[in-house]
């Protein structure tokens, strides 16, 4: 089954998500002498990255198949996963590896591919879905 169907349950989307962000996060983290605005993405990933983890541990998140009580949490979890294979897709052609010489080369394919603008719209979709499915885990574990 494809992860994005509408059968998929809420821990698909979490866990597709999840690896999804954590890929986006490796390759903007390990941009050596980011600006700032990339510093805030990276810094913003991993707390999404965080609050996934936490959901798919959750024992209602791991026990839900298609509970239909969950359907917000898991429309959330679908808009989540799809935002971040969408973001996962534009960073794939940044290529990151280790070493302080090739740093430029690495901020260089950054601002080729992408505008100011479009890594903080980025930072902002990822703080909106981090704060989104903050809120819900509050809930499942109150």
């Amino acid at each position: 089954m494809d992860p994005l169907s509408g059968g998929a349950g809420v821990l698909a989307f979490v866990v597709l998500a999840l690896k999804g962000t954590n890929v986006i996060y490796k390759t903007v983290s390990g941009i050596r002498e980011a600006p700032q605005n990339v510093q805030d993405l990276s810094s913003s990933l991993a707390s999404l990255s965080t609050v996934l983890e936490q959901l798919k541990e959750t024992k209602v998140v791991k026990e839900s198949g298609t509970r239909h009580d969950l359907g917000t949490l898991k429309d959330v979890a679908k808009k989540c996963a799809e935002d971040v294979v969408r973001f996962e897709t534009a960073t794939k052609n940044i290529e990151v590896t280790s070493g302080d010489r090739r740093a430029v080369k690495y901020w260089k394919q950054v601002k080729t591919l992408f505008r100011e603008k479009d890594l903080q719209t980025m930072r902002l979709c990822i703080i909106d879905h981090k704060n989104t499915l903050q809120v819900h885990l509050n809930m499942l574990v109150r």
